[in-house]
């Protein structure tokens, strides 16, 4: 049997899609299953293949005819993220001349808050939106927002399918160790919040019911993993609230270390307040035994069944946060059993190899669908049927 083709296009353009995991760990996941991916980073007037890896300086040139070096590959499916970017674009013309199913992944990457982000969705729907919603045989989006998302864009009910980001569950696993708490001289009970330190993220909230609570018992100690424009203003709130020596600040770390540092730490946190924040930190954290409170949103709350494998609590509500994290806090049996539960889900449910075989579910049923369509094209337009 023929080995299934599969080509991947992303946009080259897109800061968050050059920041994700998601292109290179689905493309090893398939390529695990007997897949030969080869993973495209395009871009209106841009086409670079870099194998698995994002573009960076050189590597990204300027070429012409990019669908050309696509079709080369003659793809048996093309998977394409983002529906109003040139990669779709790029997607459908590809999937409709080689004649093969275009499958699309909705990321829902930016949340259309910023001016610019609204004017260049609109440009997308405008310029190649009834193309790509012609071509398409399935979506795939990453969670809830995502799904709304596409269903917003015109794609129809029964073609939207959901299935969630993955995680690597070997490398976020229990029992691993980091440098970061020698380094940063971290000691206590650590309450941690790993992201940008940039509006819409509730630290405010964290800190202020960090404050009232845990924050005055002196061993526990709330850790900010992450830089932003936030940061001096969340500093003077942590010394104005009298706790500033209970609050650190730490940079971006590398997977290896936040790891380990999701494996020493007692409590994480996500507080968001509105759908800027997808959750993955919930799923690696879950995957390390970490017990997780996050924001009661549907892009978090999907991934966590309340008081079974996580806390959920009220977004931007302090009162609602103060008194979970004071009942979370001093509940040690109740965080031990969420822990493992969410550790066995993640290995049911979020795991790459997991998610992969949802995906490999999909793309067969599209491939026999194709391959059912253009067969019984080719019968009613061979010789003998146009003859009777």
């Amino acid at each position: 049997m023929a080995t299934t083709r599969i080509a991947v296009l992303v946009d080259a353009l897109n800061p968050r899609a050059l920041r994700s995991e998601h292109p290179p760990n689905l493309v090893a996941a398939l390529e695990a299953l007997g897949y030969r991916v080869e993973l495209h980073w395009v871009s209106a007037g841009l086409f670079a293949r870099v194998d698995g890896r994002s573009p960076r300086g050189p590597e990204v040139a300027q070429l012409e005819g990019a669908s050309t070096q696509v079709l080369g590959s003659r793809p048996d499916l093309v998977l394409a993220y983002d529906p109003a970017c040139p990669a779709a674009w790029l997607g459908a013309r590809v999937a409709g001349r080689l004649d093969v199913p275009l499958v699309l992944i909705e990321p829902a990457w930016f949340p259309l808050r910023r001016l610019h982000e609204r004017i260049l969705e609109g440009i997308g729907r405008r310029l190649w939106g009834h193309r790509i919603r012609t071509e398409t045989a399935a979506v795939i989006a990453v969670d809830p927002y995502a799904r709304g998302r596409a269903l917003s864009r015109g794609f129809a009910l029964e073609r939207v399918t959901m299935i969630p980001s993955g995680v690597d569950a070997d490398l976020y696993r229990p029992g691993r160790t980091s440098v970061a708490i020698a380094r940063h001289r971290l000691r206590g009970r650590l309450l941690l919040h790993v992201g940008p330190l940039e509006p819409g993220r509730g630290h405010e909230v964290l800190i202020q019911a960090f404050a009232r609570t845990v924050g005055q018992r002196g061993d526990w100690t709330l850790v900010f993993v992450g830089q932003g424009s936030l940061r001096r203003r969340l500093e003077t709130t942590a010394a104005r609230l009298g706790v500033r020596g209970g609050v650190r600040f730490i940079p971006k770390v590398e997977p290896d270390e936040l790891a380990g540092l999701y494996c020493a730490a007692t409590l994480l946190a996500v507080p968001a307040e509105d759908e800027r924040v997808r959750g993955r930190q919930i799923v690696r954290a879950m995957a390390a035994c970490l017990p997780v409170m996050a924001s009661d949103l549907p892009r978090l709350a999907f991934r966590i069944e309340h008081e079974v494998t996580g806390y959920l609590v009220p977004p931007g509500d302090l009162r609602a946060w103060t008194a979970a994290l004071e009942r979370v806090a001093s509940s040690p049996v109740a965080r031990e059993a969420w822990a493992d539960r969410a550790r066995e889900r993640v290995l049911a449910d979020y795991s790459w190899p997991q998610i992969a075989a949802r995906y490999q579910a999909l793309l067969e049923r599209v491939l026999e669908g194709n391959g059912k369509r253009v067969s019984a094209e080719r019968e009613l337009t061979s010789p003998r049927a146009v003859a009777e």
